[in-house]
């Protein structure tokens, strides 16, 4: 009788350990059900349902710098060129 129910505690076994996931700090999982957007999950320990939602991606919340040069003409017609920075997140 166990050698029948062992295949299915450990199918069980499986299924629970397939339903936590976490995601770290500073990123964020997003979550398909059935292909379909289900919600984003930020930081920390999460419950999902096996083998009907999945995370289809991670996205990395931290912000870098790009510098961006901007070339423009003053009133008194002299061209300047400035280095501006801005915050992109990056993917």
């Amino acid at each position: 009788m166990s050698f029948i129910l062992m295949p299915f505690i450990i199918f069980g076994l499986i299924v629970l350990f397939a339903a936590f996931f976490t995601v770290k700090q500073q990123t964020a999982a997003i979550i398909e059900r059935f292909g379909k957007f289900q919600s984003i999950r930020q930081s920390g320990l999460h419950l999902k349902i096996p083998l009907v939602d999945r995370i289809s991606g991670r996205l990395s919340l931290k912000i870098q710098q790009l510098d961006v040069l901007i070339e423009t003409k003053t009133l008194d017609d002299v061209f300047v060129r400035l280095k501006s920075f801005c915050p992109v997140q990056s993917n």
